[in-house]
């Protein structure tokens, strides 16, 4: 392995501000996704050292993951991906149906999520985001 040159120890040890709101999205999306997954261990693990090294290693994920974004070129942080709101919802109402066989809480067949109509699709995008970010 070579020893870094003074520009890529800059680079390690500089500040990277998200200087467009795409980037910032990114960096949010990093963010909920390791909360989420945080607080699915804490509700699924006992307390105690191992769970504690996993929150730990989470952090980890997800600072190198926001480290990958900031230190990368280029606006737009290459290939990263926004999963917008109505996603979120969709994934959401898809996995519930999942679930329960596609059925809904009174045994009925669940309609397709585009069948729903723009107030219960709303519904489920408030559910999906509530706590997180968007």
């Amino acid at each position: 392995m070579q020893p870094l040159s003074p520009d890529d120890i800059h680079n390690r040890f500089s500040f990277h501000a998200a200087l467009t709101d795409t980037r910032r999205k990114y960096h949010e999306n990093v963010r909920d996704l390791c909360e989420r997954t945080a607080r699915t261990l804490c509700s699924n693990l006992p307390a105690g050292r191992e769970l504690s090294l996993a929150i730990t290693k989470l952090e980890e994920v997800m600072f190198w993951a926001n480290a990958a974004l900031a230190r990368s070129e280029g606006p737009d942080a290459g290939n990263a991906v926004i999963v917008t709101a109505q996603q979120k919802a969709q994934r959401a109402y898809e996995a519930y149906a999942q679930v329960t066989g596609g059925k809904t809480f009174d045994g009925r067949d669940m309609p397709q999520y585009a069948d729903l109509g723009d107030t219960i699709q709303a519904a489920w995008v408030a559910a999906a985001t509530a706590g997180g970010s968007q």
